[in-house]
């Protein structure tokens, strides 16, 4: 799954004299979801897409939802899970190109010293499965929720699940009308927190990267048990990013600093480098920034040509981004003086670009919009408060959901 979250939105401002391009965007649609909590969404190879979310009532009740828009259709809302007894920490969701959608959320009881993880499924008509326990989770001090669990799908409905663990990073699979199977220790991996992210390219091969490792996990296409780590980057990883294109190939982009979840620590950057992923095997890394940059943030993305954009932050002298295909770096790094960035792409080549505006009253509010990889206009998206822009894994196209007084809201770009 290929998620931005960039933060709540300070309005919602509906864009006027739309042109062609932008026509290309679905009409808004909402769902009520009061008091809601964490959220995810995300969109198949055919534009159906599905938002899942928790909330918190008056009553203590926490409760998981999920809404499916199927054929352009108002999302329809079904509850999965309700207690009084957990709290809701993160939620994830995929939705495979037969409509059939996995949800899975962490839940902490009231002086329980361990989470559990739960997930749901429904078949492509829409009926649920009853909800069962995947697996436990030590509460890790200091470490973020939105780093488990996490989902992703492949094309022949397989569903994948990770999350970190006390001891280190833990995998589930589970094949259509099938629930998960038994949790597995990521098998190399480091006993500390990574943030397991798990993704599939278009040869069926899974893959687990982590936000603080600079190791890969990798199948062979169609298999669920993984090889040995690859050694991605040399050393130590900050922000570490893994953008799947096709067949063995992608790009992955890193900060050499230091990834921690001690309080009181933070991250230490450092400077930028990326490795391109071609026919399955990871190049050597190539230094995008000086020795003495100090990016705290970086987002590799990558395009079907076999290349890609890696774009980092340095907090003393701007954005930059560089640009590379598939023989290596295509030119040095530029500094991005408008601030706009891409931050996803579909398989198809679609890519999703950001730009942070300040909007009234001074709040600095993402605007999102798609370049079609064909060419042509650039699609602004329809409003300029989207909270997630998610590109379709497998496919072409791209959900863009964002909160409003009681509702989320939900729009799809297809070419």
């Amino acid at each position: 799954m290929k998620l931005l979250p960039v933060g709540l939105a300070a309005a919602l401002v509906v864009l006027t004299g739309a042109t062609g391009a932008e026509a290309r965007w679905s009409a808004p649609q909402s769902v009520p979801a009061p008091r809601a909590g964490p959220t995810a969404v995300e969109i198949n190879s055919g534009g159906d897409a599905a938002v899942a979310w928790a909330t918190r009532s008056s009553s203590f009740r926490t409760s998981v939802y999920v809404a499916v828009r199927r054929n352009g259709d108002r999302p329809r809302r079904h509850r999965v899970w309700s207690s009084r007894r957990y709290r809701t920490a993160d939620i994830s969701v995929v939705i495979d190109r037969r409509r059939r959608v996995t949800v899975a959320w962490a839940g902490t009881r009231r002086g329980a010293q361990r989470q559990t993880l739960r997930a749901a499924y429904s078949t492509s008509g829409g009926r649920w499965s009853r909800v069962r326990v995947v697996g436990h989770a030590a509460i890790l001090e200091n470490l973020p929720p939105d780093r488990f669990p996490r989902l992703a799908v492949a094309h022949d409905g397989r569903v994948l699940l990770a999350w970190d663990q006390a001891g280190g990073p833990r995998v589930a699979w589970r094949s259509p009308g099938r629930p998960f199977g038994k949790p597995r220790r990521l098998s190399g991996a480091p006993r500390s927190p990574i943030g397991p992210i798990p993704a599939f390219d278009a040869a069926g091969s899974a893959y687990i990267s982590g936000k603080c490792t600079s190791f890969v996990f990798r199948t062979r296409p169609g298999r669920r048990s993984f090889g040995r780590p690859i050694a991605v980057a040399p050393g130590r990883a900050l922000r570490f990013t893994l953008s799947l294109s096709g067949r063995g190939q992608g790009i992955a982009g890193w900060i050499d600093g230091v990834c921690t979840t001690s309080e009181g620590e933070g991250d230490a950057p450092g400077p930028v480098f990326a490795s391109l992923l071609r026919d399955g095997a990871f190049q050597a890394p190539l230094s995008l920034s000086p020795a003495g940059t100090a990016a705290y943030s970086a987002t590799a993305v990558a395009d079907p040509n076999g290349g890609g954009i890696v774009s980092w932050n340095d907090p003393q002298l701007g954005t930059f981004s560089a640009v590379l295909r598939p023989a290596g770096l295509l030119e040095a790094a530029r500094l991005i003086s408008d601030g706009v960035v891409p931050v996803a792409a579909d398989a198809a080549g679609n890519q999703v670009f950001v730009r942070m505006v300040l909007l009234p009253p001074s709040a600095l509010t993402p605007v999102f919009f798609v370049r079609p990889f064909a060419g042509g206009a650039d699609a602004p998206a329809p409003v300029q408060s989207g909270e997630y822009a998610v590109a379709a894994p497998t496919g072409s196209g791209v959900a863009l959901m964002w909160t409003t007084t009681r509702r989320l809201n939900l729009s799809v770009w297809r070419p």
